[in-house]
Order: C-alpha cells, then structure tokens, then sequence
C-alpha cells in the first residue's frame, strides 16, 4: 500500500508536513517552534526524493530500493559460458550443447553477468553481447571491442535480451554513413 510510487505515500507526507507547520505557527515557546520547522523538513526531503524517484520509475518497491543499496539485488551467472571449440564447424560445445555453440557461431549469443565495479565495489547485472565470432576458432586470440549500453541506472531494462538482434549494437545515423556494418542483421 505504502510503496515508494504510492499516492498514498504521497499525501501522508503531505498531511504530515502540514501538521508540523500548523504545530510550528501555532506553538508558543520558540524551542517548539523551532523543532517543528526542523521535523518539518524530513517530510519536505522525503516528498522530494520519492518524487524523484516516481518521476524517473526507478524503484517500484521497498524490497528494490534496499537491495540495490546493499547490493543484494544481483543475482546472475559469475562469468561467461563453458565454451569448448574446435577447429571444425559442427564440433565443440556451449554450455555442454552441440546446437548451441551452432546458433551462436551464427548469430552471436546474450549472457547475463554479475560485475562489480573495482572502485566503486557496486554489484550489477549486466547483459553482454558476444558476437558470432567469439564462438569461432579463428578468432580464439582475438580481443573484442566493447560497446557500453546506458539505459539508466537504478533500475533494470523492462526485460533481458532474448535475441541477437535485441543485442547488437544499432548504427546512430545509418544514412550518414552508408558504409556501417551491418551486425547480426541490423542495419
């Protein structure tokens, strides 16, 4: 009833706040005058901050508020997945799957991680992207560039990838630049 978005929230804050001011007008001893504007502040903060945060839809209850602050919300595999390849198509694995390893090897393949920032010691789930050649043997030395995808923080995309395409990186200005690769068939 009381969640962070909750209208409800919202005008108890309200009312609150109006009662410490009427207790701040109406009181007679300037001790009491004075701590009813100092309480009257917290609901002020309060409102402010909750209407940040329904403004920008990032935490939608209590539970995903405290978790992201204690970094208690990330759950997601601890690296990325058992590949065994091979140097003739058709032969290895992904994840102990012969199909697999033949889907990624032709569109790439989405993982879910856990990364915790080196300085910053925050824990969130991410989604990368590993493209086609990651899964071919030709590329097995090769170091693959990273595109960092920001869509705002806290919070989680409506839902996690579940195709290559939902992946790839897309091209800014296709038709300023003819020229752009076309990744995993997005153009």
């Amino acid at each position: 009833m009381l969640e962070p978005q909750s209208t409800a929230l919202f005008i108890g804050l309200m009312l609150v706040f109006a009662a410490l001011t009427w207790w701040m007008l109406t009181a007679r001893p300037l001790v009491f005058r004075v701590l009813a504007a100092c309480l009257a502040f917290l609901p002020a903060m309060a409102f402010g901050v909750l209407a940040v945060n329904k403004y920008y839809g990032y935490y939608q209850t209590w539970g995903a508020a405290i978790n992201d602050f204690t970094n208690q919300g990330a759950k997601a595999g601890a690296g990325v997945p058992d590949t065994d390849l091979t140097a003739r198509r058709g032969h290895g694995t992904l994840n102990g799957s012969k199909s697999y390893l033949s889907q990624a090897q032709q569109q790439g393949y989405p993982i879910r991680l856990t990364v915790t920032g080196a300085r910053s010691h925050l824990t969130r789930v991410v989604y990368v992207y590993l493209p086609p050649q990651y899964f071919q043997p030709a590329y097995s030395g090769y170091r693959f560039p990273v595109i960092e995808l920001i869509h705002g923080q806290p919070g989680e995309p409506p839902r996690p990838p579940s195709t290559p395409r939902e992946c790839a990186p897309k091209p800014l200005f296709p038709q300023r630049f003819p020229h752009t690769l076309d990744y995993a068939g997005v153009t």
